[in-house]
């Protein structure tokens, strides 16, 4: 569906991550730098980030 399964925190983290310019090239933000403005930790923003990611992939790239 639209949400592509992604949990809310999932989402949040994405977001954060694509609006401070982390996915950019060269990366405009660190890590630490999104997981500051979203108070949580680093480990647990590369998380929210790897398990989002897999979900989109999952849902929009992988076919059955």
């Amino acid at each position: 569906g639209e949400g592509y399964e992604l949990t809310d925190t999932q989402r949040e983290a994405l977001v954060a991550a694509f609006d401070h310019g982390y996915y950019d090239s060269p990366r405009q933000a660190t890590l630490t730098e999104v997981a500051a403005d979203l108070d949580i930790t680093q480990q647990s923003l590369s998380s929210r980030l790897r398990r989002g990611t897999r979900r989109l992939v999952a849902a929009t790239l992988v076919t059955e």
